[in-house]
């Protein structure tokens, strides 16, 4: 697991970063997904309309393979992350999905592991953050080298 909260200690030859509109989302995660491999990762990263004025709002919802298996991770760095666990657990878990809390590395995460998380992740923003579908969100993606070979990789 690799803690996703920040740029600056990341080699940029290493990810990329560009801008997609929200409803684009579940399509870049599973044209992503057909590329990744172990440890790659894609991160959504948005500002929360619930942010008081100065307050760091920045929000990371990250795509990630760990174990050969795709996650949607809610790493818990981030003063808004970490702010807003609670009402994000109740979300994911009122949408039918399960929500692992996890440590690896001393970092904390819940980590989504199922069939709908590319939907999910959209719902996220749309639904709980109110998010529009044309509205542009920043994207940070680990660069593939083209590996493949994910367990449950099935994404809608």
């Amino acid at each position: 697991m690799k803690a996703n909260s920040g740029l600056s200690s990341f080699d940029s030859s290493a990810y990329s970063q560009f801008h997609i509109p929200v409803s684009q989302i579940p399509s870049a995660v599973k044209s992503w997904c057909a590329k990744a491999g172990e440890d790659d990762f894609f991160v959504l990263m948005f500002q929360s309309p619930y942010a008081l004025e100065g307050e760091d709002g920045w929000i990371n919802l990250q795509y990630s393979i760990q174990y050969g298996i795709l996650g949607l991770d809610w790493v818990l760095l981030g003063p808004r992350n970490i702010e807003d666990q609670k009402h994000l657990t109740e979300f994911v878990e009122e949408k039918g999905h399960l929500a692992v809390l996890l440590e690896v590395n001393d970092v904390k995460f819940l980590r989504v592991e199922d069939d709908h998380i590319a939907t999910l992740g959209l719902s996220i923003l749309t639904d709980h953050y109110q998010i529009g579908l044309n509205d542009q969100i920043l994207v940070m993606a680990t660069r593939q080298a083209g590996q493949t070979g994910m367990r449950g990789s099935h994404i809608d």
